[in-house]
Order: C-alpha cells, then sequence, then structure tokens
C-alpha cells in the first residue's frame, strides 16, 4: 500500500507537467526534462543516456505486465518502499508512462483523488 501510495503522489505530480507523448523525439524531450527536476531527487543528475535507457526499460516492464511497483523495484536495486532512491525511481517510472510510453498513463489517471 505504500509503495502505490508513493508512486500515486508521484505520478500525480508528473501529470501536472503536462505532455502528451505523442512523438518520440518531443516524448523523450519531455521526458528528460522532467527528470532533470528536483521532483526527481538524485536521480536527476544522470546523464540523459542513462536517464533515457533506465526510461525505455520502464516502459518494457509496463509493456510485459509488471504491476508499476515491480518495475521500480527492479530499476531501483530493490529500494525500500518510502526512501529517496525507491520515490526517485517511481517517479521515473511514472514520467517514462506519461511520456516515453503514454499507452501507459491511463493506468495512473484517476487513481488520486481530484485527478481525472
Amino acid at each position: 500500500m505504500r509503495r502505490r501510495l508513493a508512486l500515486l503522489v508521484v505520478l500525480a505530480l508528473a501529470g501536472a507537467c503536462g505532455g502528451t507523448g505523442d512523438s518520440k523525439d518531443g516524448g523523450e524531450k519531455r521526458f528528460l526534462l522532467v527528470m532533470h527536476t528536483a521532483l526527481a531527487g538524485s536521480i536527476s543528475s544522470k546523464p540523459d543516456a542513462e536517464l533515457l535507457e533506465l526510461g525505455h526499460r520502464a516502459c518494457a516492464g509496463l509493456d510485459s505486465g509488471q504491476r508499476s511497483d515491480e518495475v521500480v523495484s527492479s530499476l531501483s536495486g530493490d529500494a525500500l518502499p518510502g526512501s529517496a532512491e525507491f520515490n526517485g525511481y517511481a517517479y521515473l517510472v511514472a514520467s517514462a508512462a506519461t511520456e516515453l510510453c503514454p499507452s501507459h498513463k491511463s493506468q495512473f489517471q484517476g487513481t488520486v483523488p481530484g485527478s481525472p
């Protein structure tokens, strides 16, 4: 439950950044812009190529049917839910779902009170 709550908070914040993920290059640019903010935590200092690789791995996990918390756990090396590291990777997964693989964006909508 804590993992889901942490991910939902991150997703709500990611949704506030806008973007439709309508083109690959545009989606990647928006993803990187979102990931290089303070909301991403320490992960924000990673190089663009590494962030994109992580984002595409997140999309692959979601595409294969993994739950978002499983994807976060896998990418973060099993960071503890609620930790700064876990939250940074949760933000990455939410941002990837919004900008890199928007077919998964709907999985994260309507799960936070007040969100569409």
